[in-house]
């Protein structure tokens, strides 16, 4: 089972974006991730929700117009085999700061990323 995680996107100014969407649509800090000494993220949460906003800047991020969307899987060995063997995978296993992902990619070239969520259970 897949479960809707969280929006990345990128932008120019991380203070400031963290503080536009505290004020504008009351998500809290929840995490603050350093990514290497030059690319930092932040992820907020709303106030009604599990499903956070990532917000990534730095040098070296990516471009400020640069997003996509999240899902956490609970069989994330079963979801990955599934996804190369449908050949949608458009990058390799990612482990950022002790978390596995990568994505897939839609016939419109849209991106998602599948998180492994240490602590999910098993349905």
């Amino acid at each position: 089972m897949l479960k809707a995680d969280h929006t990345c996107i990128a932008v120019s100014d991380l203070k400031s974006s963290e503080e536009f969407y505290a004020r504008a649509l009351r998500c809290a800090t929840v995490e603050e991730r350093r990514v290497n000494e030059r690319v930092s993220m932040v992820f907020m949460r709303s106030e009604c929700g599990s499903y956070k906003l990532q917000l990534i800047s730095g040098r070296g991020a990516p471009a400020p117009e640069y997003g996509h969307t999240a899902v956490t899987s609970n069989d994330f060995d079963a979801d990955y085999a599934r996804h190369l063997s449908m050949g949608v995978i458009s990058s390799g296993l990612i482990d950022c700061c002790g978390q596995r992902s990568y994505f897939i990619r839609d016939p419109d070239g849209y991106e998602t990323e599948v998180v492994e969520r240490p602590g999910i259970q098993k349905a």
